[in-house]
C-alpha cells in the first residue's frame, strides 16, 4: 500500500502504450465543470491514449454512488 500511495508515475504517463480510461466523478459542488475536467484533462494530457468519462452527480467513489454509469464506464472501455 505504501508504494502504490507514494509513487509519482506522472514523469513517466507519456510512455504509456496502453490505452487508459480515466473515469472520473463531477458534483456541482465540487466546483465547475470546466475547473473538474482541466484538472483531469491536464494531468493525463501526456498520455498518448487516454480518453476521459465524467460521471455527473457522483463524488469520490463513482461506484457507489452512479453504479450503471460506472459499470456502463467500464464496459465500453473493455469493448
Amino acid at each position: 500500500m505504501y508504494e502504490v500511495m507514494t509513487t509519482d508515475m506522472r514523469p513517466e504517463i507519456a510512455s504509456v502504450q496502453t490505452p487508459i480510461r480515466v473515469v472520473y466523478a463531477h458534483d456541482p459542488a465540487m466546483g465547475p465543470e470546466a475547473m473538474i475536467d482541466g484538472l483531469y484533462h491536464g494531468q493525463y494530457a501526456p498520455a498518448p491514449h487516454v480518453s476521459f468519462v465524467r460521471i455527473d452527480g457522483s463524488y469520490h467513489f463513482i461506484m457507489l454512488d452512479q453504479p450503471a454509469a460506472f459499470q456502463a464506464a467500464v464496459a465500453d472501455f473493455l469493448r
